[in-house]
């Protein structure tokens, strides 16, 4: 029974078409007409919506919305960014608006957007995207989240990297009950000597525990100085000193501070020769301390 038939019959219950005969069927014929004509309005309607519309009107859509594709996006991932073309570029600007893109597009676990205004006022403009992916690390392409990053950023804000903090399935040669996992945690963008990663933050660390920070190389290095911080970097409490030809690595014992301590940073800095600071680094993120 169709909505108009069902509304005439139903609703407005007119009597003289409730039994079979002449006007009963014109009535109905009359509906049938007006749900035909319905549905035709409600698809021209929809031609004037992105996520409603038949794919042939999205490159209108995509040009009137100043929408382009990039030289690596799928055609399924641009349909998809055009589809929710008002809810991806309404809200440009947003942390959150990066984030839910790139968990909708690329199926990251986690994203997080990280100011450095907290770890420098002058980076005000900077921030870190953190990423936590755990499974196919090959399911994105690394220049094809940088153009979205930069796509969806304000126009005055400074993309300073991507932290991506992945897992893969490792391959082994004996069937097991639980799979084994490989961890990798890389700073994709950009290559900065000297930066720190590990920790990059957000992990929880135990006192009385041993945990490896980690850095990148540099050149003209004669010692690395390795600090800790838990206000900000207005005061750097040393690690160790670390002499040149070592790993670029140290076991670090976590300190006791008493108690849950967040926004805990660790620094670096690399020295030449004449005690010159050349290149420093610290965690892009607090870490927290625990007993």
């Amino acid at each position: 029974m169709g909505l108009f038939w069902n509304y005439f019959k139903r609703q407005l219950r007119w009597p003289l078409i409730q039994r079979p005969g002449p006007l009963a069927l014109l009535a109905e014929g009359g509906a049938e007409s007006l749900d035909a004509a319905r549905e035709t309005v409600l698809t021209l309607r929809a031609q004037f919506f992105a996520d409603r519309c038949e794919a042939g009107f999205l490159a209108n859509f995509a040009r009137s919305r100043g929408i382009a594709r990039a030289p690596l996006e799928t055609e399924e991932h641009f349909t998809a960014r055009v589809r929710n073309a008002y809810r991806y570029w309404a809200r440009l600007g947003r942390p959150s608006t990066l984030q839910r893109a790139l968990l909708d597009y690329f199926g990251f676990n986690s994203v997080e957007v990280l100011n450095r205004r907290d770890e420098d006022p002058a980076l005000w403009a900077e921030f870190w995207v953190v990423i936590r992916n755990y499974g196919d690390s090959s399911i994105y392409d690394i220049a094809q989240l940088f153009w979205d990053i930069n796509e969806i950023k304000p126009a005055r804000s400074k993309l300073a990297g991507v932290l991506l903090d992945y897992e893969v399935v490792a391959p082994t040669a004996v069937y097991i009950a639980a799979a084994a996992y490989d961890r990798s945690i890389d700073i994709l963008y950009p290559y900065s000597p000297g930066a720190i990663i590990a920790p990059m933050g957000l992990e929880v660390l135990v006192s009385g525990a041993v945990y490896r920070i980690q850095w990148l190389a540099a050149e003209g290095i004669a010692s690395w100085k390795i600090y800790y911080s838990v206000d900000g970097l207005a005061t750097k409490i040393p690690i160790a000193t670390i002499a040149p030809g070592s790993p670029l690595y140290h076991d670090w014992t976590v300190p006791d501070l008493g108690g849950a301590v967040k926004g805990v940073l660790a620094a670096i800095e690399g020295l030449d020769a004449e005690d010159n600071v050349i290149v420093s680094g610290s965690s892009p993120a607090g870490f927290i301390i625990r007993n």
